[in-house]
């Protein structure tokens, strides 16, 4: 009985201490999980903060590095001193190198390898940093140039402007950062990995290295808090190390071997086992108690140091990092987190984090907060966000929000690391704002651009390209023009910029949706990528068809003005020939004359005289026909009324022109007066006519004659728009064969004809258009082949009513005895004249020199009573020669000869006080009525 009752109570006693063991490691392995959680947090945290520490002692370097010329040029530089000088300081660092905009190094503290150069411009570190990062820290590597394994922190180059064009880097010895963490982890039983979040990746701790690597990769990437190596219980806990892609898992203890028993039956039967003999060991339970209170005091110890080292590297961190509980209140705020939001840590310690954000989001804040308490494992844990904050002084600015989630004594606790992303939201809205400017310039372009990928599919255009194919843009989107465009050439072009060569094109764009030709001049240039890809192609184009139009009427405009050069140049050889003709005519003329006046009635040499006179006035009627061309011929010009010039031309050539030509004529009696020369208008009219009967005299048809007013200029030609001047308009039309446009082009041409040889001069159109230009009117043809030809001719009108003198010629007495003084160059002339002088009385004295003259005057002032001079001299003009002479004798009569009126006129022959102006050839008894009337009006006087 006595052994049942110490048995019961042995039994009793063994389940009581079950009972109670149970209940201690329940209760001792919930504590430790929430105790490892909490260290592996702040083992973590302190990781990544000593591991920012280390990179952060480097940047300073790069102010140095930045500052030498040849690094701003982008130079290459023998850099090994610049390295040896690092080394004295950072003898982990094994290099620097720079790198251009193109992905090319420029200089580096090792000899860079022979051959080409390495291209990086593919490295994701240096896309990120021409996307805007500041830095960036490079995964652990094998070294381009120093083959060992490092790791290194990148900044980007700027140019004087601020853009970033390069970046510069440092490589450090991987193993001084592994020098890092271990000291860290001096503790064996906590353990690192330090991976790119999909396995182990960079560092592992010498307690894990002999773990599978698919127990590892399945532990770390299916985010477990707590995982089971070689029996004891871990907990992990990861956070995210910025600017690298870089993430540390700590492996923290929770439980030791005893706590394990109950894990699996083995264990559980030595419990049962060892409970047996618990009574043998009851003296020494007490000790066990002691020491697990000892180890206790141990663990918390070791949290106080991993919390003081948490501590040190949140107060140091560039970011805020706060802390806040499962109510929100903040209990812990760092030296960071003051900075970005305004707040000293007395301010905040306690209070809500609401207070940090703004009021809009404050509700949304809320309702996270409960979710994230109820949910196992919310959403946003473990993620990057980016929200607003807000600042003490109530400024919103743009912050990127890492949330972390532990737990304590069974309450939940957030740790929030927020950085301030102002200066890359700023970046970011430059880019959209430049992104705006270019869909501006690209829609608002003053020429038409089209962008085609690299089959040749148009992906955008602009509204002038629409126009130009006639369309809209989302029917042209998506067209291919490989396989629409009809144009080989254009094709050909657009095929050439696809494989990544600029080209030209310059033709019709035939429209691909309607079909309608539109010339274009257009570039096509490749859209290459960051890797020398043609992704695509750009086709800027412009509408050339005014142009074309501009460059038509300029090729007309200068063809009228090679005509009109042409017809100044040949008059003015006509003006030069016509004043050597006259000196050749004038003793022809003149010796004809003489011969008259000698040779009897009966002579049988008089008809032949005769003749040589008739032939040498019709050349006399050529040269002022050719004067009048060139418009050095004088006319008497006075007020007349075409109309009766019209119809005394048309009453005068109507027996000659056949039957089968009818005319018909429109002259206005009530047509206004004319300044000109009735001769020359008589000789208008009569080519003009003749003309147009001869081109209907074998068909026959009707000639049709017009003479009006115009009163609105616009009638006429552009060119006369602005005149104010009332023109008479003079119309000859026929129903003839008509002309192309190459006769048109050259109808007024001197000795130009239609008309077979020996029917025409070439001259009669050329005087006609000369006459005409001479007054200040215009002449204008209109033909159409086997229509008939139309000339019209406008000819400026005058308002004064015509004056018809009387024209009274007295009887002059050519005889005279004075003393008469001949200039001229050429002897046959002089010759002549002094025959002709002497002939009727006069004393003449000859000079073929102009300066001779002239110094025979001034000998004997009293010698001459009048001079004749030839007005083209060699060594002095004519004019020039009677000012002279004038200038020591007033008033001296002198007559000027001339061939031409280039330089004389009667209005300047009489402004200089020359008293008479004869033409050549000259007609003997027009010269010695001349020389009378001078000398008679100079005794006169």
């Amino acid at each position: 009985m006595k052994f049942h009752r110490t048995a019961i109570a042995l039994v009793s006693l063994i389940i009581i201490q079950l009972i109670f063991f149970l209940a201690v490691i329940v209760g001792e392995r919930q504590r430790r999980l929430e105790v490892a959680l909490l260290t592996a947090s702040n083992m973590a945290t302190v990781t990544a903060s000593a591991t920012e520490d280390f990179f952060g002692r480097y940047l300073s370097i790069f102010n140095a590095l930045k500052s030498i010329d040849h690094i701003t040029r982008q130079e290459k530089i023998p850099s090994n001193k610049i390295l040896q000088r690092l080394n004295n300081k950072y003898p982990e660092i094994v290099n620097f190198a720079a790198v251009k905009q193109d992905g090319y190094f420029f200089a580096s503290g090792k000899p860079m390898p022979e051959g080409d150069l390495p291209n990086i411009k593919h490295l994701g570190f240096f896309q990120q940093i021409f996307s805007g990062q500041k830095r960036v820290i490079m995964q652990p590597h094998p070294g381009p140039i120093s083959k060992q394994i490092v790791t290194g922190i990148v900044v980007p180059l700027e140019d004087g402007k601020g853009k970033i064009n390069g970046l510069i880097g440092v490589s450090i010895k991987f193993s001084a950062l592994i020098n890092r963490w271990e000291n860290i982890f001096r503790d064996s039983n906590i353990m690192l990995i330090v991976h790119d979040g999909k396995g182990v990746g960079h560092f592992v701790s010498p307690g894990l290295k002999t773990v599978e690597n698919d127990f590892l990769n399945t532990a770390l990437s299916n985010n477990f808090q707590t995982i089971q190596l070689d029996k004891t219980i871990y907990v992990l806990f990861t956070t995210i190390y910025p600017d690298s892609g870089w993430k540390f898992t700590v492996f923290v203890p929770a439980h030791s071997n005893l706590i394990n028993l109950l894990t699996s039956r083995k264990d559980l039967i030595f419990l049962f086992l060892l409970m047996i003999i618990t009574i043998n060991i009851l003296g020494i339970w007490f000790y066990q108690q002691r020491q697990w209170a000892l180890t206790l005091t141990r663990e918390q110890k070791k949290l106080q140091q991993s919390e003081e080292r948490f501590r040190s590297v949140a107060e140091t961190a560039v970011d805020a990092i706060i802390s806040i509980d499962s109510h929100g209140k903040i209990f812990f705020w760092n030296k960071a987190a003051q900075f970005h939001f305004g707040y000293s840590k007395d301010e905040l310690l306690g209070k809500s984090v609401s207070l940090i954000v703004p009021d809009k989001f404050k509700k949304a804040h809320q309702d996270g907060l409960k979710r994230m308490l109820t949910a196992k494992t919310p959403k946003i844990i473990g993620k990057t966000v980016e929200v607003l904050g807000l600042k003490k002084d109530n400024t919103q600015f743009p912050i990127e929000l890492s949330l972390a989630m532990w737990k304590a004594n069974g309450v939940l606790f957030f740790t929030a690391i927020i950085r301030d992303i102002s200066n890359r939201k700023r970046i970011e809205n430059a880019l959209k704002e430049n992104e705006q400017k270019y869909r501006s310039i690209f829609e608002n372009s003053p020429v038409a651009i089209v962008h085609f990928d690299k089959f040749g599919v148009i992906t955008a255009c602009n509204q002038n390209f629409c126009e130009i194919l006639g369309s809209s843009q989302n029917k042209i989107i998506g067209l291919n023009t490989m396989k629409s465009l009809k144009n080989e050439m254009m094709i050909n072009s657009i095929s050439k910029a696809l494989s990544g060569h600029k080209s030209y094109y310059e033709g019709e764009y035939l429209s691909v949706i309607k079909g309608a030709p539109t010339p274009v001049r257009a570039i096509y240039a490749p859209i290459i990528s960051e890797d020398r890809e043609v992704t695509g192609a750009m086709g800027i184009l412009e509408n050339i068809t005014e142009q074309l139009s501009a460059e038509q009427e300029k090729t007309e405009l200068e063809s009228q003005l090679r005509q009109l050069q042409k017809v100044e140049a040949i008059g003015a050889l006509a003006g030069g020939i016509a004043h050597d003709f006259n000196n050749i005519l004038f003793p022809i003329l003149g010796y004809a004359e003489i011969l008259v006046d000698d040779l009897p009635e009966d002579s049988p040499y008089l008809e032949s005289i005769n003749e040589i006179l008739i032939g040498a006035k019709r050349a006399k009627g050529l040269v002022e026909q050719i004067l009048t061309f060139s418009r050095q011929a004088d006319h008497n010009v006075s007020p007349l009324k075409p109309g009766l010039i019209i119809k005394e031309v048309i009453k005068l050539i109507r027996s000659t022109i056949p039957a089968t030509i009818k005319i018909e004529q429109y002259i206005d009696p009530h047509c206004l007066m004319i300044l000109a020369d009735a001769t020359q208008i008589h000789q208008v009219a009569m080519n003009l006519i003749t003309n147009a009967y001869q081109a209907m005299q074998n068909s026959g048809g009707t000639l049709t004659i017009k003479l009006q007013n115009i009163a609105d200029m616009d009638q006429i030609d552009e060119k006369s728009k602005d005149s104010e001047k009332a023109f008479v308009w003079l119309s000859v039309s026929d129903t003839g064969d008509g002309m192309n446009s190459i006769t048109l082009e050259k109808i007024f041409d001197p000795y130009f004809t239609t008309k077979p040889k020996g029917e025409g001069t070439g001259l009669g159109l050329s005087v006609i258009h000369g006459i005409i230009k001479n007054y200040g009117g215009q002449i204008i043809v209109k033909s159409t082949p086997g229509e008939g030809s139309t000339f019209d001719v406008y000819i400026p009108a005058i308002q004064q009513k015509t004056i018809f003198e009387s024209k009274i010629e007295n009887f002059i007495n050519t005889k005279g005895n004075e003393n008469i003084l001949l200039v001229d160059d050429e002897h046959q002339i002089l010759r002549l004249e002094k025959m002709i002088l002497e002939r009727s009385g006069y004393k003449v004295e000859i000079q073929d020199k102009s300066m001779r003259a002239f110094e025979l005057v001034k000998a004997d002032p009293d010698k001459f009573d009048l001079m004749v001079t030839d007005m083209t001299m060699p060594d002095m003009t004519g004019d020039v020669l009677a000012q002279k002479v004038m200038d020591i004798i007033p008033n001296f009569p002198v007559i000027v000869c001339t061939g031409f009126s280039d330089r004389i006129s009667p209005e300047k022959a009489v402004s200089i006080g020359i008293k008479g102006l004869l033409y050549k050839p000259i007609i003997k008894s027009e010269f010695i009525k001349m020389v009378r009337s001078v000398l008679d009006k100079e005794k006169l006087c």
